[in-house]
Parts: C-alpha cells; structure tokens; sequence
C-alpha cells in the first residue's frame, strides 16, 4: 500500500534516506522470508501434529499459526509456554526453545542487520552522489552564467551598433 508512496518521498533529504533503505534492503529481506516461510509451516504442522488435540491454541492450522504468529511479536510466549508445559512438559518446552532460537535469535537478528546494512549503504550511496550533485549544480549554474553574460554582451553590442 505505501510502495506508490515512496517517490513522493524523495524531495525530503531525510525521507529520501529511507526510501533508499527500503530499495536497497526490501529484496534481500523478502527472499529471506520466502526462505524462512517453509520453515516456518513445518513448525506449523508440527505444533498442530503434535499438540492440536490437547492444546486449545493448537487445535487447528490456523489457530496454531497465529499462536506462534503471537510468540513471534512476544505477545504471549509466557501463556504458550504454560499452556504447553502442562500437557507436555518436556516435549513441549523443546518446541518454543527450538522456534523462539529459530525465528526471533536467527531471522529477526538477520532482518536486523540487513536493515542497518542497507541504511548505511543508502548514507554511503547518498555521500557519493552529494558530489557529483554539487558539481552537477555548478556546471549548470556557470553554463546559465555564461549564457547570461552572452546575452548582456550582444545586448550591449546591439546598443552600440545602434547608437552609431
């Protein structure tokens, strides 16, 4: 929905800093969740398979993904892991452990760092057109300023050819 947005970002030199970050690293990122999304039904599945008929939580696809959707944002990791650990004490303890590693130590630390990446890379890439930008700016300005004084000249030397 904002995509269409971002050009209208673009005058703004700290808003335009952000429309950067999000070209440079908005690629990598959704790669990396079309990697991480199998990875993340399996864990689906599993909590489903293993837990849907004593967990309420877990009693369908549906309700499991948004379960550990929650877990994710931090939402309820407390209320999951009691509901898990009373059923299945052992079993179900290694399954938050294993997703909480997998997805908010892995990928969210991952997403991180791809971010920041791509913030510096838009400072970097921003400092590297300021130049040529400076430059650009200048040799127009002396372009207009020689054409003004061009101009000035032949006014003058059609005021002198009319005079005599």
């Amino acid at each position: 929905i904002w995509a269409p947005f971002m050009p209208s970002l673009e005058p703004s030199p700290r808003l335009y800093q952000l429309v950067l970050t999000v070209r440079t690293g908005s690629s990598f990122i959704l790669a990396l969740f079309c990697g991480v999304l199998p990875i993340y039904m399996c864990f689906t599945y599993w909590g489903y398979d293993w837990f849907g008929n004593e967990v309420e939580n877990f009693s369908t696809v549906t309700a499991t993904s948004n379960t550990l959707f929650a877990v994710l944002n931090g939402d309820s990791i407390l209320d999951v892991y009691l509901q898990l650990g009373y059923f299945f004490p052992v079993l179900g303890q290694i399954y938050l452990y294993l997703f909480i590693s997998m997805f908010i130590y892995v990928v969210l630390n991952i997403v991180i760092a791809t971010v920041e990446e791509s913030f510096f890379n838009s400072r970097s890439y921003k400092r590297s057109l300021q130049p040529l930008i400076r430059e650009t700016v200048g040799m127009q300005m002396t372009r207009e300023r020689a054409q003004r004084m061009r101009e000035a000249e032949e006014q003058m030397l059609d005021g002198e050819e009319g005079a005599d």
